[in-house]
């Protein structure tokens, strides 16, 4: 990638253009002039169209990203409720460890992600998914950030008897940062970020 890409650009590299745009106008909109928007912004009439497959999680420390909000299309496809719940849950170790950084870095450098990877879902379904990844401000604290992530399936790649379980992250995929106007790791990067993976504990 020989360019940093940006809010604009990075919708050349999504499959899905089309809505990964509408949401990326509805986020410029809410966020005016800051470099991010306040959450219950992110609720109103603009963001109807994807809070099915919306995710809220906050970072709460290594090994801990906690689902604040997670839409009803993507509780649907996990097979339970997951409020509350650790996403890392969910991932292998290794995957999880870098998603635990990635997120670290969303709220923290306050700049996008997109990722393309597959899920295993309990329904024994096989999917490859798109995500873009975006901080947004709590309302109470305006020190903390969250990450909202809309995720697309893109395609079945393999459909076999369920077993119950759900798994994220299987065969990682493409994975940037992209640039909201406040730089992004490489060329901002995040003091220690990378020293905490070693305190990252997952299942």
């Amino acid at each position: 990638m020989s360019s940093v890409p940006t809010l604009e650009t990075v919708l050349d590299f999504v499959k899905d253009r089309e809505t990964f745009a509408r949401l990326l106008s509805a986020y410029t909109q809410a966020r005016g002039d800051e470099i991010a928007p306040v959450l219950p912004d992110c609720m109103l009439e603009e963001f109807l169209p994807f809070l099915e497959d919306l995710t809220v999680v906050e970072v709460v420390g290594p090994g801990q990203i906690i689902y604040r909000i997670c839409g009803t299309t993507v509780t649907q496809r996990i097979g339970h409720e997951v409020t509350g719940k650790n996403l890392l849950d969910f991932f292998p170790p290794d995957s999880a460890k870098i998603t635990y950084i990635d997120a670290k870095h969303i709220v923290t450098d306050l700049c996008g992600n997109y990722s393309r990877y597959n899920n295993i879902y309990s329904s024994g379904r096989t999917v490859e998914v798109e995500s873009i990844s975006l901080p947004v401000r709590s309302e109470g604290d305006p020190n903390v950030y969250y990450m909202m992530s809309l995720h697309l399936l893109e395609e079945v790649l393999l459909d076999i008897r369920p077993d119950g379980e759900t798994r994220v992250g299987i065969g990682m995929g493409q994975s940037f940062f992209f640039d909201l106007g406040n730089g992004v790791p490489e060329a901002n990067p995040m003091n220690n970020v990378e020293d905490e993976i070693d305190d990252v504990q997952v299942a």
